[in-house]
């Protein structure tokens, strides 16, 4: 609104500030004007974030604003107030300083979570500076939190903080998220309400993380990233639906995870020590094993399950409800429409089909040779014979009889629901 004694619009924002001070980040230490009487008095607020540089060295595990930046603040609206009373196009380009400080006093401190007012009033003969604190329920004294975990500033617990947390002044973060001893934030982030991230990982810039969500420790999520978010599911309502990921996961550039949902059992989940590599896509529900490899742009849809040390190459694709047994390889843009056993080779010729067991890679996981020769026998019951389902299966039974792996092999296609790819 307009003060009806002035032309100045209230209130007035941060570009108009910065046009009628020369300060600048992280020196500008007010955010908007809201009270402004010509000559007489001006009310200017700054949000006290735990994202101000100042707070990492003052005081680690107990963070106040310095005294002397509040004072610093006081006189940025002491300058505003002599800004916004002159005339148009008076006093152009002058800088005013702070030359003299008196009986200044402070009765309460600032920290983060606080919203500094500052008041300054002036007559003929004098001007007087006076700082007004957020209200007391958000500067009551609380202990630092845990060292195993950071939470954010709430109303309820503005101290809480960790100097190991490493968060870029740009992100964006929700008070009721929770950070990890060592968390790293990198520039632009944002993370959400309900965002549990474990110690030891790694934001990149501009990531999107949204809760429900509880990642573990150890991950390094790289930059653009968009993790946590709703289900691409038209049934999707809004109820509560979460996403779980679990430590030591690389995951790299415009990769998205989404949540679970209410009629898919309500949560993602994804494994520990995985590599998901750039543009790739894991939709709601899906769960995905340990120790995985997802190449550029590999995409699993709704409710699919991987196993353990699986590799999708590049552009693969699966559909929904599908599974894929541990140790599968699945070839560059193979698209998978039923389960994959284990230890399979899929190859992409029209819809994806098995071509001979992942040999290659049991070799490297440390398989021996008898290991690999009886995966090899039930594969080629299954798959090189004529023999019917029901045939190929009790032929891989007695092979199963002494080997676990192939025992493994058979019960996985006994789990099935969807047709088997053969």
């Amino acid at each position: 609104m307009n003060d009806p004694n002035t032309d100045v619009q209230l209130p007035v924002a941060s570009a108009e500030i910065e046009r009628l001070l020369p300060h600048r980040y992280p020196f500008l230490l007010v955010d908007r004007v809201v009270e402004f009487e010509k000559d007489k008095r001006v009310l200017a607020y700054k949000n006290v974030s735990y994202n101000e540089p100042f707070f990492s060295g003052h005081f680690p595990g107990h963070q106040v604003m310095p005294g002397v930046l509040i004072v610093e603040a006081l006189a940025q609206a002491g300058g505003l107030l002599t800004q916004l009373s002159r005339d148009p196009g008076a006093g152009e380009g002058q800088i005013f300083y702070l030359v003299k400080v008196d009986n200044a006093r402070f009765t309460r401190m600032v920290v983060p979570g606080d919203r500094l007012g500052s008041t300054s009033s002036s007559s003929a003969a004098s001007a007087t500076w006076r700082s007004i604190a957020a209200s007391p329920a958000l500067t009551a004294s609380r202990p630092p939190a845990p060292r195993s975990c950071v939470r954010r500033p709430t109303r309820a617990d503005p101290m809480a903080c960790d100097p190991a947390t490493l968060i870029h002044p740009t992100a964006v973060i929700d008070p009721d998220a929770r950070l990890g001893t060592g968390v790293q934030v990198g520039a632009y982030a944002v993370i959400g309400a309900e965002v549990e991230i474990g110690d030891g990982t790694r934001i990149g810039p501009h990531c999107l993380i949204e809760g429900p969500t509880r990642i573990g420790r150890d991950n390094v999520i790289h930059g653009h990233a968009a993790i946590g978010g709703a289900p691409q599911d038209k049934k999707y309502r809004g109820e509560r639906v979460a996403l779980e990921i679990g430590d030591g996961n690389v995951i790299r550039e415009f990769v998205t995870i989404n949540r679970g949902t209410g009629d898919g059992g309500g949560i993602t989940r994804v494994g520990s020590r995985n590599w998901i590599l750039a543009y790739c896509h894991i939709a709601h529900d899906c769960s995905v094993g340990d120790d995985c490899v997802f190449s550029n742009n590999a995409t699993l849809a709704g409710h699919v399950a991987v196993g353990n040390h699986v590799i999708l190459s590049g552009f693969a694709g699966v559909h929904q409800f599908c599974r894929i047994g541990d140790h599968a390889f699945i070839g560059m843009g193979a698209f998978v429409n039923g389960d994959v056993p284990p230890y399979l080779m899929v190859a992409q010729e029209k819809y994806a089909r098995p071509r001979g067991i992942n040999a290659e890679g049991l070799k490297r996981r440390g398989f021996d040779a008898a290991r690999i020769a009886a995966i090899r026998r039930a594969y080629r019951a299954l798959y090189m014979g004529e023999a019917k389902l029901d045939e190929a299966k009790a032929e891989i039974a007695e092979i199963a009889a002494s080997s676990d792996d192939v025992r493994a092999f058979l019960e996985f296609i006994d789990a099935g629901e969807r047709p088997l790819l053969r």
